[in-house]
């Protein structure tokens, strides 16, 4: 009988303190570990303060709890949560966070002890850094941890849409099949164009991904770089080219609304708009009213401006297809994160250089 493998292990931290393995998940023998260290040994100094605004995680705060003090920030927005930030973020030497739970613009510049931001995923853009570059802090987060994930997501609405499963399963829930043969056929994703605004880590991998089906692909964004697919210089350019409009850049202000009337009225009464990026790059009213008036045939949308409100509007149409903002929320992708963002916060207060620091946010 063959010995059983050792499990993988993360390379030991060459000093600071005294080190412990802890166990992230544990499923089919597939035991995911790493080395997190102690600030200067045991009872030497008080556990620095953590301030949590992201998803609720028990495991990950057990994690966290054995190196910090932890003040979990509540989810749900109001005066509740307000007053929570205006409590423990003085005290806040780190925060991790997201930007749909992260602090507004003036409760981060009142949290006048903070050193870092360890940002739990990769869209940083859509946090208030300016306030962050303000305060001196530096800033960490966890790029093309899902990757995968998100492109994975991003066929699944395209292949929902262009072969209109939602329809499909409503004429079975209905009780139409059998006295009725069918909805009518749909087109195959084969042979469709397929454009791809933003071919960074998550748009490559849709690229790929979605070449396996045998359309056509092109991209367009700042530069046109190698990948090896039709490029266009132009957003308006690409819709016209494209049966389905796939939205994987980065938000923020720059891309804010860049999706418009005139985009969609490119993208045609055919056409698809999937969006697994930012709602904010997707104008609301530009996307109802095209939808509405038949301007393109259907949207497949991980996120929406303003979530997770969504429109009335938006929410009743019967050729769009929603996700609560899950397209990246896998295991795998989950503990990279929890692994990277403790990797950061250990360097951090170690005084040594960041894992993976945010572009002009490393410090010194």
């Amino acid at each position: 009988m063959l010995a059983k493998k050792r499990p993988k292990t993360f390379d030991k931290p060459k000093k600071h303190g005294e080190c412990k393995e802890l166990v992230l998940d544990e499923r089919d023998n597939d035991v995911v570990r790493w080395k997190q260290f102690r600030h200067g040994g045991v009872g030497a100094i008080p556990k620095p303060d953590i301030l949590y605004a992201s998803e609720h995680e028990a495991d990950f705060f057990a994690l966290l709890e054995e190196h910090y003090t932890l003040h979990v920030a509540p989810m749900e927005m109001g005066p509740e949560r307000d007053a929570f930030l205006a409590e423990a973020g003085p005290r806040a030497r780190a925060m991790i966070a997201i930007s749909i739970l992260g602090p507004r613009p003036e409760q981060i510049r009142e949290m006048t002890s903070l050193e870092h931001l360890a940002y739990l995923g990769a869209g940083y853009q859509s946090m208030a850094m300016d306030a962050f570059r303000e305060l001196g802090a530096t800033a960490s987060f966890v790029p093309a941890a899902n990757a995968d994930a998100v492109a994975e997501y991003a066929i699944a609405l395209m292949l929902a849409c262009v072969r209109e499963l939602r329809p499909a399963d409503a004429f079975v829930r209905d009780g139409r099949w059998g006295p009725e043969f069918g909805p009518p056929p749909v087109p195959e994703l084969r042979g469709r164009r397929i454009g791809i605004v933003g071919l960074g880590d998550i748009g490559s991998r849709i690229a790929s991904l979605a070449s396996a089906f045998g359309p056509e692909v092109a991209y367009t964004k700042p530069g046109k770089g190698d990948a090896p697919y039709a490029y266009y210089s132009s957003l308006l350019e690409l819709a016209d080219a494209s049966d389905v409009l796939v939205i994987s850049a980065p938000g923020g202000p720059e891309t804010r609304h860049l999706v418009n009337a005139e985009v969609l009225a490119a993208l045609g009464p055919a056409g698809y708009l999937i969006n697994v990026a930012r709602g904010s790059i997707v104008s609301n009213d530009d996307l109802i009213a095209a939808l509405e008036a038949g301007t393109i045939r259907g949207a497949g949308l991980d996120v929406v401006d303003g979530e997770p409100g969504v429109p009335e509007a938006l929410r009743r149409m019967d050729n769009v297809i929603f996700s609560p903002h899950r397209a990246g929320v896998t295991r795998e992708a989950i503990r990279v994160q929890w692994k990277t963002a403790m990797e950061n916060l250990a360097a951090h207060f170690a005084g040594e250089p960041l894992i993976t620091p945010i572009p002009g946010f490393e410090g010194r």
